[in-house]
């Protein structure tokens, strides 16, 4: 049974010009009652409502990437679905940082570059 989907329709898209633009829903799910059956408690907290988790290109050009990925991956204990998440909170936590650092940078950069257009 198709259940729907949540967020945005569009989860893919190539091309800036009107011409050459595709955009695609790729995201689909799908239901087994039994499935629902055993997990109704958690299901809609887990999966409609959870945050997802997305890997942002970005990441990797940041200098720090690596080393914080290997630093997470070694600190933590336990099988690989717990190694994944771990992974997963600590590449969330390291990319806040990062974006507040650069939103900082923006600010005092936006910030001189204003004293020195009066000056």
């Amino acid at each position: 049974m198709d259940v729907g989907y949540s967020g945005n329709w569009l989860t893919w898209e190539r091309g800036n010009l009107p011409k050459t633009n595709i955009q695609e829903h790729l995201d689909r799910r799908f239901q087994f009652n039994i499935f629902c059956t055993i997990w109704e408690d958690n299901w809609e907290d887990n999966w409609l409502t959870g945050k997802k988790f997305k890997f942002e290109a970005w990441w990797v050009l940041e200098e720090s990437f690596a080393v914080e990925v290997k630093h997470i991956w070694e600190r933590t204990t336990g099988d690989l679905l717990q190694k994944l998440e771990s992974l997963r909170k600590g590449l969330e936590r390291w990319a806040a940082r990062i974006r507040q650092n650069i939103k900082r940078k923006n600010e005092f950069l936006s910030s001189r570059l204003s004293e020195l257009m009066r000056a």
